[in-house]
């Protein structure tokens, strides 16, 4: 966690800067609510706590309030929020993929179906585009003032390939279907941790016992919950480049790590959260256990967390798909798992899903056949 360098504003301090002569608002206001808005607006190292129910200010360093990247920032009322964006605390998810993810999903279900159907945001600037009505040309231009011409198949800039006569076949494979599916697919694990993660709260709240183990099942929950977020992200940039083999990778093993989580996540949260009538569930755990169980969870976190904050970086991807000996064998397993989830979620095509799995093994090729055919 960043180090605690904001302060909350009371009356008492807000007294204090009124009578300051040199608190840079140029009229002092009569009235104490105007005041507060006059001055909250004129420093921008001072913020409102999004909170619909909190009336509280924030303020954060001065050279802290420059950076663009992500800081957190919690509340007198308990809420804690992103200085950036003031949405939910989401590191190490970057702001701009919260804002996309949550723009699409504010819309609801239908209308979201619906954009997702018959528009596209442009390679250039984001903005969602809708195709004309004439089937034959894919030739596309955003409106003024950005006016980028783009293929409405592959998002590829039109003057790389004038003709994109490749670009049909892409599509037959590639369908707003199937980005459907991959939308509605990562929203429903997007929820189940939100709601994980709220179930986690509620008893954290209600009890006062275990309370470090559950903060860390809310924190694990947090940050796994809007990894799936930057995993949408990442199917729409393969979008726009079909068989990219490199990227294929990087979504495979950020899945990987997303899965192994969630699994030891659930059982550790099962543990704590459970009711007492599950004690005899409960009693297969042993203090060694289930102190083996928290450090296993820790260190996938960790992973997770580090593949996020370095944009899944070649290296580790390379470290993954290079696994030797006993503990490729002790992973592959749950890998060909994680490639027939991909094919399922329709992060992409099925043929891709057995290139990826043919780079790791004969035998990884072998397992994941009975894994998609017993679906």
């Amino acid at each position: 966690m960043n180090q605690k360098n904001y302060t909350i504003l009371t009356q008492e301090s807000i007294r204090q800067l009124q009578n300051n002569e040199n608190f840079g608002v140029e009229a002092v206001v009569e009235d104490k609510d105007d005041f507060l808005r006059s001055y909250v607006a004129a420093h921008g190292n001072i913020k409102w706590c999004p909170n619909p129910a909190c009336d509280r200010a924030v303020q954060i360093d001065s050279q802290l309030a420059d950076e663009t990247k992500n800081y957190d920032v919690v509340c007198d009322c308990s809420h804690a929020f992103c200085w950036n964006c003031t949405e939910e605390i989401h590191r190490p998810v970057d702001c701009e993929t919260v804002n996309k993810w949550n723009k699409l999903n504010s819309y609801g279900p239908e209308n979201t179906t619906w954009i997702m159907s018959f528009t596209k945001p442009c390679p250039n600037c984001g903005t969602n585009i809708e195709k004309d009505k004439n089937p034959g040309c894919n030739r596309m231009t955003c409106p003024s003032p950005c006016s980028f011409e783009f293929c409405w198949l592959c998002l590829n800039p039109w003057s790389n390939n004038a003709s994109h006569a490749s670009c049909r076949d892409y599509y037959k494979f590639y369908t707003r279907s199937s980005l459907m599916q991959r939308h509605a697919n990562l929203y429903r694990k997007y929820a189940w941790n939100h709601n994980s993660r709220e179930t986690a709260l509620d008893t954290l709240r209600r009890f006062k016992k275990n309370k470090l183990a559950l903060e860390q099942i809310v924190e694990y929950r947090r940050v796994l919950k809007w990894s799936y977020a930057y995993l949408h992200a990442m199917g729409f940039t393969y979008n726009a480049a079909p068989g990219n083999r490199g990227l294929i990778l990087k979504m495979v093993y950020l899945l990987f790590l997303q899965e192994t989580l969630d699994f030891s996540l659930t059982e550790l949260q099962k543990y704590y959260c459970d009711s007492d009538n599950n004690q005899s569930k409960k009693r297969k755990y042993t203090p060694a256990k289930l102190a083996e169980l928290a450090d296993v969870t820790r260190g996938r976190f960790e992973e997770l967390v580090r593949a996020l904050e370095n944009d899944v970086c070649d290296a580790e991807v390379r470290s993954f798909s290079e696994l030797r000996g006993g503990e490729r064998k002790q992973v592959l397993k749950n890998v060909c798992v994680v490639l027939g989830c991909c094919a399922a979620l329709g992060l992409f095509g099925i043929i891709d899903v057995f290139v990826v799995v043919g780079l790791l093994s004969f035998e990884a090729i072998k397992f994941t056949s009975r894994f998609l055919c017993n679906r």
